[in-house]
């Protein structure tokens, strides 16, 4: 689906500062953003079926594990007794198992979150900065970064032989923890899944480089 010019030029217009001049509105291709989040995918299938498989092992295992202990105490369908006291914590122990179970979802659908983070962001160049409103995914909230000549003169394109690309005015280095590691990882900021890549640059470099690379 593509959002109209209006409405892209409507969902700018707050940020825009008075007497700032805007040049020219667009947005990334849904589709195009949407294949970014394969990856993520294709990792989220084997990660989803071993936290299902290890939830429900966990699961039967804990009612076995109850249904001993309970027995032992005072015999079947018994409720109480220490031995039921001691066997209700492993009632939860499946219940970690579903947050991963979440996280594999979530994984499952990164190409539909990136898709509707598409159809929610807006690029803006105006005649002081080149500008990103990107919304949530389900519409709470939005990011608005400004990039200006420092950041634009360190510009990268990349760009496919339809000329759909990218443009890549900074990265961002941040830190993951995940099973008892930091991790550090790179955050691309700029212009994304966008037509005509190399026309945008041309009025980048004409706006704020005199048309030439520094």
């Amino acid at each position: 689906m593509t959002v109209s010019l209006e409405t892209l030029q409507q969902r700018i217009g707050s940020e825009i500062d008075p007497g700032e001049r805007v040049l020219r509105v667009g947005a990334p291709d849904p589709a195009k953003r949407a294949a970014s989040g394969i990856p993520l995918l294709l990792f989220g299938i084997p990660f989803t079926l071993f936290a299902v498989f290890w939830t429900t092992t966990a699961g039967r295992f804990t009612a076995l594990f109850s249904g001993v202990v309970r027995s032992a105490d005072n015999g079947p369908g018994t409720s109480s007794g220490p031995g039921a006291v001691f066997a209700a914590p492993f009632l939860l122990f499946p219940l970690f198992g579903l947050i991963f179970v979440v996280i594999g979802i979530n994984l499952l659908l990164a190409p539909l979150w990136a898709y509707l983070r598409a159809q929610r962001t807006v690029y803006a160049i105006t005649d002081r900065r080149a500008i990103t409103v990107e919304a949530n995914a389900l519409g709470g909230g939005r990011a608005v970064r400004s990039y200006g000549p420092g950041e634009i003169a360190k510009m990268e394109r990349r760009e496919s032989a339809q000329g759909v690309g990218d443009l890549i005015f900074s990265r961002e280095r941040y830190s993951t923890y995940h099973n008892g590691q930091h991790r550090s990882r790179t955050r691309e900021n700029g212009f994304f899944a966008i037509a005509d890549t190399h026309a945008v640059e041309r009025i980048l470099r004409d706006t704020f480089l005199g048309g030439g690379y520094r």
